[in-house]
C-alpha cells in the first residue's frame, strides 16, 4: 500500500517540490527537506526540521536534477540550505535507493560504499521523452521575446536531433517556422524530410548559418567557433548542456546574442516536470519490488 511506504525528497528545485506534492497526492507519505519554501502551491508532503528526520525509515530518498553541480553538494535553493552528498549518504542505511537525476561515476562509487542503490531517474527514456516537451515550450517562449518578428515563417536552424530537437523542431513546425535541422547521422535527414524540415549534415554546415532568425543548439560541443559566428546575426538560444555549444567569449566579441537556456522545465513548467518525474518514481519502485 502507498500510505505504507515513505519517501523523503531532499532539496531541488521547484520541480522536486512539485514532485513530492504529486508523490503525496498520489498516496505516499513524503517528508521534504532542503526543498525550495513556496507557500500554498504546493502541499501534501511533510517538511522535517533535519536531514535525518527526512531520511530515516524511506524507502526511497529522491534528489533533483542535477543532482550537484560539483559532486559534493546537492542542488538546493541557493542561500537556504547547504546539504553535502556525504551528509546524505551518511543519513541512509542499506537497502534504500536514492534517485536522482544526471548521476555521475562519484555518487554511484559512494552510494555502494554505503550500501545504498544509487538509480538515476533521468536515464528513463519516457522521462526523458516527456521533460523535452516543456523545454521545447521555454525556448519557443524566450524565442517570441527576443525577436522583433512574428514566429510564423521565421527561418530556424536547429543543430543535433535528439530529443530535445525533435520535440522543437515538431513544435517551430506547427507554428509554421521554415525549419531546418543540421545533425551528424545522414539517416536522421530522411527522417527531416518525412516531417517537413530541411536537412543539413553537421560537417558541412560550415558559412551556412547566415540568413536565420534564430538557431537553436541542443549539441553539448563546440560547434558555434569564431568562424561559424562570423557568418551570423542570428539570436542563439544554446539549449545544450554544460559545457554548451558556443564559444561565448567569440560571441561576445562579434556582438552575436547567445542566450544560455539550462534547465527549462523548472523554470517554465515545474509542475509538468515534477509530476514526470514522481511517475519515473513510481516506475523504479515498481520495477523494485516495492510497490
Amino acid at each position: 500500500m502507498k500510505q505504507d511506504i515513505k519517501i523523503g525528497v531532499i532539496g531541488g528545485d521547484t520541480r522536486l517540490l512539485a514532485t513530492a506534492h504529486s508523490l503525496a497526492r498520489d498516496g505516499f507519505r513524503v517528508n521534504c527537506y532542503g526543498v525550495p519554501k513556496i507557500k500554498g502551491k504546493y502541499n501534501g508532503y511533510k517538511i522535517c526540521n533535519t536531514l535525518e528526520d527526512a531520511v530515516r525509515g524511506a524507502k526511497a530518498v529522491v534528489v533533483g536534477v542535477p543532482y550537484s553541480a560539483d559532486g559534493k553538494w546537492l542542488n538546493c535553493p541557493p542561500k537556504d540550505y547547504a546539504i553535502s552528498v556525504k551528509a546524505l549518504l551518511c543519513n541512509m542505511t542499506s537497502g534504500q535507493l536514492l534517485l536522482g537525476g544526471r548521476f555521475d561515476a562519484g555518487i554511484f562509487e559512494a552510494a555502494e560504499k554505503h550500501s545504498v542503490k544509487a538509480i538515476d531517474y533521468f536515464a528513463s527514456e519516457e522521462l526523458t521523452v516527456l521533460n523535452a516537451i516543456p523545454t521545447a515550450e521555454g525556448a519557443v517562449e524566450i524565442a517570441i521575446k527576443e525577436l522583433d518578428i512574428s514566429l510564423r515563417d521565421a527561418r530556424i536552424l536547429i543543430t543535433g536531433f535528439g530529443r530535445v530537437a525533435k520535440v522543437l523542431a515538431y513544435t517551430l513546425k506547427g507554428l509554421g517556422c521554415d525549419v531546418t535541422v543540421s545533425c551528424r547521422k545522414k539517416s536522421e535527414g530522411a527522417w527531416c524530410r518525412v516531417y517537413g524540415y530541411g536537412f543539413m549534415p553537421l560537417e558541412t554546415l560550415g558559412d551556412k548559418v547566415d540568413g536565420y532568425d534564430v538557431i537553436f543548439n541542443t549539441v553539448p560541443a563546440p560547434i558555434f567557433t569564431r568562424d561559424l559566428l562570423c557568418n551570423t546575426d542570428a539570436v542563439i538560444i544554446d539549449l545544450a548542456s554544460v559545457p554548451g555549444g558556443v564559444d561565448t567569449d567569440a560571441a561576445l566579441e562579434l556582438g552575436v546574442k547567445v542566450i544560455r537556456a539550462l534547465s527549462l522545465p523548472g523554470k517554465v513548467a515545474p509542475r509538468t516536470a515534477g509530476e514526470i518525474i514522481a511517475g519515473s518514481v513510481c516506475d523504479i519502485l515498481t520495477e523494485e519490488g516495492m510497490l
